[in-house]
């Protein structure tokens, strides 16, 4: 992401996905920005706190653990997105995303609005659900 871009990206990338969701199987998705990262979830703990929970393998916490830094004292920089959509079948997800390739209308969207902004290119990743229960797939 191009320094100060981040809101014409975000705009491109809403309009894109909102022009592919009258693909078939497309069931919706949702724009996660990252703001940070969690100190203590990630282990970033102080010298005296790490040796503490190294010394028991994490069987025993530390006395008085401290987190290296604020979760917002990690904003990544330049930001980092990820979109996450949901296709009724990996297939579906394929042909809908081949859509940026072959229309003309949604492709302009994309080129203008997402990979104009973009220092690094988009990488499309694959995932079957391991858990599925589609009740909160209302709320994408």
């Amino acid at each position: 992401m191009f320094p100060g871009r981040e809101e014409a990206f975000e705009e491109g990338a809403i309009k894109t996905m909102d022009a592919l969701s009258d693909s078939t199987g497309f069931l919706g998705y949702m724009i996660l920005k990252q703001i940070g990262v969690c100190a203590v979830g990630s282990f970033m703990l102080d010298p005296l706190s790490m040796g503490e929970t190294l010394q028991t393998l994490g069987a025993n916490p530390p006395r008085n653990p401290r987190p290296l830094f604020k979760t917002l004292d990690a904003i990544p920089s330049p930001p980092e997105y990820l979109i996450h959509s949901e296709w009724d079948t990996t297939e579906m997800a394929q042909l809908g995303f081949a859509k940026v390739l072959v229309n003309h209308n949604i492709r302009k969207i994309h080129d203008d609005g997402v990979m104009a902004h973009l220092i690094r290119g988009p990488y499309t990743i694959f995932f079957r659900p391991m858990m599925e229960e589609a009740g909160w797939r209302s709320f994408l």
